[in-house]
C-alpha cells in the first residue's frame, strides 16, 4: 500500500511544478527551430547534417 501512495505523491508534485510551454514559430529556418527547442528548451546537444544547414525549408508551429 505504501508504494502506490508514494507514486501518487511523486506524480502530483511533478505536475504541480511543471511549467506551461507555448511555442510559436512562423516560417522559422529549421536550424533556428532546432536550436530553440533542443538547446534552449530541452538542454540537449544535437548534431545537424551539413546539408540541413544550407536547406531553405521553414518551420511553422503554434502550440499552446
Amino acid at each position: 500500500m505504501r508504494y502506490p501512495v508514494m507514486l501518487i505523491l511523486f506524480l502530483y508534485t511533478s505536475l504541480v511544478q511543471a511549467e506551461t510551454v507555448s511555442l510559436n514559430f512562423s516560417k522559422a529556418p529549421v536550424v533556428s527551430f532546432l536550436e530553440a527547442t533542443y538547446r534552449h528548451m530541452l538542454h540537449r546537444d544535437y548534431i545537424l547534417d551539413p546539408r540541413l544547414v544550407d536547406d531553405g525549408r521553414k518551420v511553422t508551429i503554434n502550440i499552446k
